[in-house]
């Protein structure tokens, strides 16, 4: 099972949102920002250097390595 969870809820341009990873134990994973950045670390913090909504995108190897799976969220990053 897949899943994951961010802090905070939006953020400003340049400031860091923190990707909780909740899945159950994988092979590998990989974290695609919506922004042409990725990322292989269990779970990242990733910043944006525009406002506007974006879809993360977090992929998992199966223990077995002949199995992925993916689960995507949109997350918001605005202008004060």
């Amino acid at each position: 099972n897949l899943s994951f969870s961010y802090q905070p809820d939006s953020v400003c341009v340049n400031y860091p949102f923190q990707f909780i990873n909740e899945s159950d134990p994988m092979q590998g994973y990989v974290w695609t920002f919506g922004d042409g950045n990725t990322s292989n670390l269990s779970s990242p913090s990733h910043s944006y250097s525009t406002s506007g909504m974006f879809t993360v995108t977090l992929t998992g190897t199966s223990l077995d390595g002949f199995c992925t799976t993916s689960y995507s969220e949109q997350i918001q990053v605005v202008c004060h």
